[in-house]
Protein backbone atom coordinates (compact mmCIF):
# COMPACT_ATOMS: atom_id res chain seq x y z
CA UNK A 1 0.00 0.00 0.00
CA UNK A 2 0.96 3.56 -0.04
CA UNK A 3 3.03 5.38 2.74
CA UNK A 4 3.66 9.14 3.31
CA UNK A 5 7.44 8.57 2.21
CA UNK A 6 7.84 6.42 -0.84
CA UNK A 7 6.37 4.92 -3.95
CA UNK A 8 3.05 2.85 -3.32
CA UNK A 9 2.70 -0.96 -4.54
CA UNK A 10 0.39 -2.54 -6.87
CA UNK A 11 -2.42 -3.98 -4.61
CA UNK A 12 -1.94 -8.18 -4.70
CA UNK A 13 -4.46 -8.97 -7.44
CA UNK A 14 -2.82 -6.96 -10.16
CA UNK A 15 0.50 -7.97 -8.96
CA UNK A 16 -0.50 -11.89 -9.37
CA UNK A 17 -2.46 -11.09 -12.24
CA UNK A 18 -0.15 -8.85 -14.38
CA UNK A 19 3.11 -10.13 -12.90
CA UNK A 20 3.57 -6.93 -11.06
CA UNK A 21 5.74 -8.60 -8.95
CA UNK A 22 5.37 -5.87 -6.21
CA UNK A 23 6.92 -3.13 -8.16
CA UNK A 24 6.27 0.71 -7.21
CA UNK A 25 3.96 2.46 -9.06
CA UNK A 26 4.36 5.73 -10.16
CA UNK A 27 2.53 8.53 -9.89
CA UNK A 28 0.58 8.38 -13.24
CA UNK A 29 0.17 4.44 -12.43
CA UNK A 30 -0.69 4.69 -9.15
CA UNK A 31 -3.13 7.37 -10.37
CA UNK A 32 -4.77 4.14 -13.06
CA UNK A 33 -4.41 1.40 -10.28
CA UNK A 34 -6.53 3.19 -7.75
CA UNK A 35 -8.76 3.97 -10.71
CA UNK A 36 -8.90 0.24 -12.13
CA UNK A 37 -9.77 -0.82 -8.17
CA UNK A 38 -12.47 2.20 -7.60
CA UNK A 39 -14.40 0.54 -10.77
CA UNK A 40 -13.67 -2.98 -9.56
CA UNK A 41 -15.46 -1.96 -5.72
CA UNK A 42 -18.11 -0.19 -7.58
CA UNK A 43 -18.86 -2.93 -9.59
CA UNK A 44 -19.35 -5.47 -7.22
CA UNK A 45 -22.62 -5.97 -4.93
CA UNK A 46 -22.36 -6.90 -0.91
CA UNK A 47 -24.85 -7.17 1.80
CA UNK A 48 -26.01 -3.71 3.19
CA UNK A 49 -23.50 -1.92 5.18
CA UNK A 50 -25.66 -0.47 7.81
CA UNK A 51 -26.77 -4.33 9.27
CA UNK A 52 -24.16 -4.07 11.50
CA UNK A 53 -22.84 -0.43 11.96
CA UNK A 54 -20.64 -0.68 14.85
CA UNK A 55 -18.08 -3.11 13.25
CA UNK A 56 -15.68 -2.42 10.57
CA UNK A 57 -16.13 -3.42 6.55
CA UNK A 58 -14.26 -6.63 6.35
CA UNK A 59 -13.81 -8.90 3.17
CA UNK A 60 -17.37 -10.25 2.86
CA UNK A 61 -18.49 -6.28 2.77
CA UNK A 62 -16.62 -5.53 0.02
CA UNK A 63 -18.16 -3.66 -2.75
CA UNK A 64 -21.54 -1.53 -2.76
CA UNK A 65 -25.10 -2.90 -1.53
CA UNK A 66 -27.94 -2.31 -4.19
CA UNK A 67 -28.69 0.30 -4.65
CA UNK A 68 -31.16 -0.05 -7.87
CA UNK A 69 -34.39 0.05 -5.61
CA UNK A 70 -33.09 3.88 -4.67
CA UNK A 71 -34.37 6.79 -6.76
CA UNK A 72 -31.72 8.53 -8.76
CA UNK A 73 -33.87 11.83 -8.87
CA UNK A 74 -33.89 11.48 -4.71
CA UNK A 75 -31.08 13.69 -3.05
CA UNK A 76 -31.49 11.91 0.20
CA UNK A 77 -30.61 8.56 -1.79
CA UNK A 78 -27.92 10.05 -3.58
CA UNK A 79 -26.39 11.32 -0.50
CA UNK A 80 -26.97 7.77 1.30
CA UNK A 81 -25.15 6.27 -1.65
CA UNK A 82 -22.24 8.92 -1.55
CA UNK A 83 -21.70 7.77 2.08
CA UNK A 84 -21.72 4.35 1.29
CA UNK A 85 -19.43 4.85 -1.37
CA UNK A 86 -16.69 6.41 0.60
CA UNK A 87 -17.42 4.12 3.78
CA UNK A 88 -16.16 1.50 1.03
CA UNK A 89 -12.88 3.35 -0.29
CA UNK A 90 -11.82 4.11 3.00
CA UNK A 91 -12.09 0.49 4.23
CA UNK A 92 -10.66 -1.03 0.68
CA UNK A 93 -8.51 1.13 -1.41
CA UNK A 94 -6.48 2.98 1.13
CA UNK A 95 -4.10 4.21 -1.11
CA UNK A 96 -6.49 6.91 -1.60
CA UNK A 97 -6.53 9.15 1.82
CA UNK A 98 -9.63 11.30 2.67
CA UNK A 99 -11.62 10.13 -0.17
CA UNK A 100 -15.12 12.08 -1.36
CA UNK A 101 -17.95 11.29 -3.09
CA UNK A 102 -21.17 13.00 -4.65
CA UNK A 103 -23.43 11.57 -7.03
CA UNK A 104 -25.17 13.25 -8.99
CA UNK A 105 -28.28 12.23 -11.85
CA UNK A 106 -27.33 11.39 -15.32
CA UNK A 107 -28.65 13.75 -18.48
CA UNK A 108 -28.51 10.38 -20.73
CA UNK A 109 -30.70 7.95 -18.17
CA UNK A 110 -33.23 8.41 -15.37
CA UNK A 111 -31.26 4.65 -13.79
CA UNK A 112 -27.93 6.13 -14.39
CA UNK A 113 -25.95 7.74 -12.04
CA UNK A 114 -22.38 9.93 -12.35
CA UNK A 115 -20.37 9.50 -8.67
CA UNK A 116 -17.31 11.54 -8.36
CA UNK A 117 -14.42 10.33 -5.87
CA UNK A 118 -12.14 12.57 -4.88
CA UNK A 119 -9.35 12.18 -2.65
CA UNK A 120 -5.30 12.51 -2.02
CA UNK A 121 -2.78 9.75 -3.85
CA UNK A 122 0.34 9.90 -1.78
CA UNK A 123 3.77 8.77 -3.52
CA UNK A 124 7.26 10.45 -3.50
CA UNK A 125 6.78 11.82 -0.32
CA UNK A 126 4.10 14.34 -1.35
CA UNK A 127 0.59 13.96 -1.68
CA UNK A 128 -1.22 14.33 -5.10
CA UNK A 129 -4.89 15.28 -5.54
CA UNK A 130 -6.62 13.18 -7.81
CA UNK A 131 -10.59 13.44 -8.91
CA UNK A 132 -12.20 9.90 -10.42
CA UNK A 133 -15.71 9.90 -12.37
CA UNK A 134 -17.29 6.50 -12.74
CA UNK A 135 -20.23 6.28 -14.39
CA UNK A 136 -23.32 3.62 -12.76
CA UNK A 137 -25.92 2.12 -14.16
CA UNK A 138 -27.37 -1.26 -14.49
CA UNK A 139 -24.77 -3.10 -16.49
CA UNK A 140 -22.17 -1.97 -14.03
CA UNK A 141 -19.55 0.87 -13.16
CA UNK A 142 -17.23 2.62 -16.10
CA UNK A 143 -14.53 4.89 -15.24
CA UNK A 144 -15.31 7.88 -17.18
CA UNK A 145 -11.80 9.36 -16.34
CA UNK A 146 -9.38 10.51 -13.67
CA UNK A 147 -8.23 14.13 -13.45
CA UNK A 148 -5.16 16.07 -11.72
CA UNK A 149 -2.09 14.13 -12.77
CA UNK A 150 0.24 13.39 -9.85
Amino acid sequence: MADKLGAARLPLLERLGQGGHGRALDPAALRDSVGRELVRLLNTRSSPHGAHPERPLSVPDYGLPDWSSSYAADVDDRQRLARTIEAAVRAFEPRLWAPRAQVFTDPDGMRRLRVQVSGSLWTGGAAWPVDYGVALDGNGAALLGAAEDP
